[in-house]
């Protein structure tokens, strides 16, 4: 296609040299691959009609809390036309329908801080069994604030043009980290900044980048490119306090710190930066992927063992008695080991 997207082709070997990076067009409806082709965006056409289950909306969601029982859901093409009880209005003729009672729809779950290889070796696999335990679950999009740049924008796009299935995926690619990727001056940060935007990041993280003016310099290079930046303060309140009032997108990662008071609480409130505190991963406490490997089976849930690899499944296999957890307001530990369950493989 041409610089500014538009007019998609085949690409000869005498100018395939050209596209260094893959692309959309302005219209969204192509893309053109690495390898020299133009693929469309899959988009799918027709009418589908869901019947019979609940609904749960997210019409006038500051204000109510909308649930459509016995509901109707008109899908045309990629866009939901309309949500209704049975018998409120006609179905067209011409919508597939599908009896869906007893199930509940809800909108799809976006996972604002999502983590997982994609891609080995730049090879990226047609079925990517966490990619399906996420959509089981109703994750339909996903950012991920830290991924190897060349696998997890391949993955994208080839997840946008249907060649593998999977949430929509949107990442930083690879972390600016500061022993890595230094910003001494704003010129690099509009380097790092346009680089990553250029193999299609829609962010970029800031990792411990070794002064505060090299943040402050990769806000002002993204906020000329349009493009978020997502910090994580490495465990270290005070640099979670200077990355608020430097105005980043969002804090990742909890707040180290067991309780904030009203200082933090009205600093917060008057700043446009948004909070994604990732429980699963929890800074200054436990983190909440050992609760639920503490409290349930999680190696036998349904939706797990019909999409994970049994092999890893069978590692979180533990039996009682659990490990009793101890906690104090400053410190975590174990039990001795000899309270723990027994290992079961496979």
């Amino acid at each position: 296609m041409d610089a500014d997207g538009s007019n998609p082709r085949q690409f000869t070997e005498e100018n395939q040299h050209n596209l260094h990076n893959p692309a959309w067009s302005p219209d969204g409806q192509w893309l053109a691959a690495r390898k020299g082709t133009v693929s469309r965006r899959s988009i799918p056409t027709g009418r589908i009609t869901l019947v019979g289950g609940t609904a749960i909306t997210m019409r006038d969601a500051d204000n109510t809390q909308e649930i459509v029982n016995n509901a109707v859901i008109l899908v045309k093409d990629n866009r939901i036309e309309a949500v209704f009880p049975k018998g409120e209005q006609a179905i067209p003729a011409d919508a597939q329908q599908l009896d869906i009672t007893g199930k509940v729809v809800i909108p799809g779950l976006i996972d604002a801080h999502a983590h997982g290889g994609l891609g080995s070796d730049e090879i990226t696999p047609q079925q990517k069994w966490m990619q399906y335990s996420n959509l089981a679950f109703g994750v339909t999009t996903i950012h991920d604030p830290s991924n190897d740049t060349t696998e997890i924008f391949a993955h994208g796009e080839m997840q946008r043009a249907d060649k593998v299935l999977g949430p929509r995926t949107f990442s930083t690619g690879t972390i600016l980290y500061g022993a890595t990727s230094e910003v001494n001056n704003l010129e690099d940060a509009r380097f790092h900044i346009q680089r990553l935007k250029a193999a299609g990041a829609i962010s970029v993280k800031s990792y411990n980048q070794l002064g505060r003016a090299a943040r402050q310099q990769t806000i002002e290079a993204a906020a000329e490119n349009q493009i978020m930046v997502v910090p994580e303060g490495g465990m270290k309140f005070q640099h979670n306090l200077n990355q608020l009032v430097d105005g980043h997108t969002s804090i990742e990662h909890a707040l180290p710190i067991a309780h904030v008071y009203d200082d933090v609480d009205q600093l917060w409130q008057a700043i446009d930066t948004g909070y994604v505190p990732t429980f699963v991963v929890s800074y200054g406490g436990i983190s909440g992927e050992n609760y639920w490997y503490d409290r349930t089976d999680v190696w036998r849930n349904d939706v797990l063992c019909a999409t994970h690899r049994r092999s890893l499944l069978s590692l979180l296999a533990c039996v009682a008695p659990r490990p009793q957890i101890i906690t104090t307001t400053t410190s975590m530990w174990h039990a001795p080991p000899s309270s723990y369950g027994t290992w079961v493989h496979g």
